[in-house]
């Protein structure tokens, strides 16, 4: 699913504004989240999961580094496809 697909989505599902206007919400919110991690924030949606940013350790020849790490709530997971 691309950015462009949940853009469609919801100009589907909500009747009063146009795809231009469902495309740029769909950006502001995951801008929004990039911030959020960016700054070292965890993003909690109910229902969904938590994004949160860990530091990996440093490896010869690497760099530390900061990674997104993407846990499914417990309804998410257990619900069947």
């Amino acid at each position: 699913m691309t950015k462009a697909d949940i853009a469609r989505i919801v100009y589907e599902r909500h009747g009063g504004i146009s795809n231009r206007e469902a495309a740029r919400l769909v950006e502001i919110i995951f801008d929004s989240i990039k911030g959020k991690l960016g700054h070292g924030e965890k993003v909690q949606i109910t229902g969904f999961g938590t994004f949160v940013v860990r530091q990996k350790r440093q490896r010869r020849g690497r760099n530390p580094r900061r990674s997104v790490v993407f846990r499914p709530s417990k309804l998410f997971a257990a619900s069947p496809e």
